[in-house]
């Protein structure tokens, strides 16, 4: 097998519509190195093996503040070597912390009641932004 060499830097970012949460971000954090990202992506040469490594300390949990701006937010930025990212697949492992407090597990449009309160998640998108070297 031929590995590639060909290497960018791409932002993952994200933008939800959260209800009674005042963050929400990967369980474990957004630097997490045991959140199972997964992607879509395009090989760009044929036959040739690659690799995506996360650089921790770019990415930071989407707010309420975010939340009413409605703007994307970084997650997490990755080194791919011979693949470009398509697509994000959010998955599960989802956590939000309502303004009480309380973290709560997340996933989209699973509405989780919680002491007169509703916290819910949904219209999850994700952007990669190539960045400049």
């Amino acid at each position: 097998m031929e590995y590639s060499t060909y290497s960018r830097v791409y932002s993952l970012n994200i933008r939800v519509t959260t209800q009674a949460l005042s963050t929400f971000h990967p369980r474990g954090g957004v630097d997490s190195r045991t959140f199972i990202y997964k992607f879509k992506c395009k090989n760009k040469r044929c036959r040739a093996q690659g690799n995506i490594a996360m650089e921790a300390g770019h990415g930071r949990p989407f707010t309420e503040t975010d939340n009413e701006a409605r703007r994307f937010v970084p997650l997490m930025r990755f080194r791919c070597m011979g693949f470009q990212p398509l697509d994000f697949i959010f998955g599960t492992d989802w956590v939000g912390m309502m303004a009480n407090g309380v973290e709560v597990a997340m996933s989209e449009n699973i509405l989780i009641p919680f002491n007169g309160h509703a916290a819910n998640v949904f219209d999850m998108e994700a952007t990669f932004q190539l960045m400049e070297e």
